[in-house]
């Protein structure tokens, strides 16, 4: 098993999908489903990554948490990729202090550090992480207005990639931003159009992004 051969290569931590083609429809299915991963690495803490717009898996995850934590000893907390903030807000109220959720929604940023999280990623925030941080670093220092300010171009930004065509767009974004060139998608996807980079490039440019 993956999980097992990354303990022995003394992985800092290892967070596991749920199972997809068989996908749980009960909290305590997906449940036995992680403590299996779990078992194969004892020791070595073990997140769940919640993204159900991918998974498909839309099970309620402060319920699951809890449930985890009662039978995984090495449960140590949750990705949460999605924009559910009250739920991702009720997940982390049931971890305990050793846990962690980290949000991966770039658009409720603000909201959720207001709340008290610590912790967040996403693959777009390689685009704005500057912006990113301001936030967070804003929420801290009580200065609501500049966090929403900012959060509101970050939001602009992420509107503007969207669902449809997005690893595409993320790709073509990154060469804007960074001069790195990640490649084309995967089958398949394709590029990104020279109409879509255009406007992509227009926003950031107008947003600050590339200064």
């Amino acid at each position: 098993m993956t999980a097992r051969y990354a303990e022995k290569l003394g992985v800092a931590a290892i967070l596991t999908l749920p199972e997809l083609y068989y996908r749980p429809n009960k909290v305590e299915e997906l449940v036995d489903y992680v403590k299996q991963v779990a078992e194969a690495a004892p020791n070595t803490p073990i997140l769940y990554y919640h993204h159900p717009k991918k998974s498909f898996v839309q099970l309620p995850m402060p319920e699951f948490v809890t449930a985890a934590t009662k039978r995984i000893p090495n449960f140590k907390g949750i990705k949460f990729t999605s924009s559910n903030l009250s739920e991702a807000y009720s997940t982390l109220r049931n971890l305990k202090a050793d846990q962690d959720l980290i949000l991966a929604s770039p658009t409720v940023l603000a909201g959720a550090a207001i709340l008290g999280f610590k912790s967040a990623t996403a693959g777009s925030f390689n685009l704005f992480p500057t912006q990113c941080r301001d936030i967070m670093s804003a929420v801290a220092m009580k200065h609501i207005l500049i966090a929403r300010s900012i959060q509101e171009k970050v939001t602009r930004a992420v509107d503007a990639i969207g669902q449809e065509g997005r690893i595409p767009k993320l790709k073509a974004v990154m060469k804007i931003v960074s001069g790195l060139d990640m490649g084309p998608p995967r089958l398949p996807m394709k590029p990104a159009s020279k109409e879509d980079v255009h406007e992509l490039e227009k926003l950031f440019q107008e947003l600050g992004f590339l200064n």
